[in-house]
């Protein structure tokens, strides 16, 4: 399994990274981030040469595009969630990419998902 880490100098990224590490099934891990001597820093900070970054810049739809491509799975950990999330995704699912999100701001998602699945609210206790 070959995964790209969207956010990958973040401390959350890292950790992502160190736990996909420990799975003898994933070949290869990118860390793409904006920041550079980040992304570097948590390349060295990991230690295995299946870690490599690349440069996205998500603000930038061409660079996002260029990033999110069905031959990885993607890993978002960019923030803030309002901000990044539904174009991250969308970019995947054109891709045809499998994608996660480490969403850890439960009211945007939670408030994105009522606005988008109005369905979904009979079942908004089991969530």
């Amino acid at each position: 399994m070959k995964v790209k880490i969207l956010g990958g100098a973040g401390a959350v990224a890292l950790g992502v990274a160190r736990d996909l590490l420990r799975n003898p099934t994933v070949e290869k891990i990118v860390l793409a981030d904006l920041n550079e001597a980040g992304a570097r820093a948590a390349v060295d900070a990991l230690g295995d040469g299946r870690v490599s970054w690349e440069a996205l810049h998500a603000d930038d739809e061409a660079s996002l595009r260029k990033a999110v491509s069905r031959e990885y799975v993607i890993a978002n950990c960019i923030g803030p969630h309002y901000k990044y999330c539904r174009r991250i995704a969308e970019a995947a699912v054109d891709a045809g990419a499998d994608y996660c999100d480490i969403c850890d701001d439960f009211d945007a998602a939670w408030g994105r998902i009522a606005r988008e699945l109005p369905w979904i609210e009979p079942f908004e206790r089991v969530l």
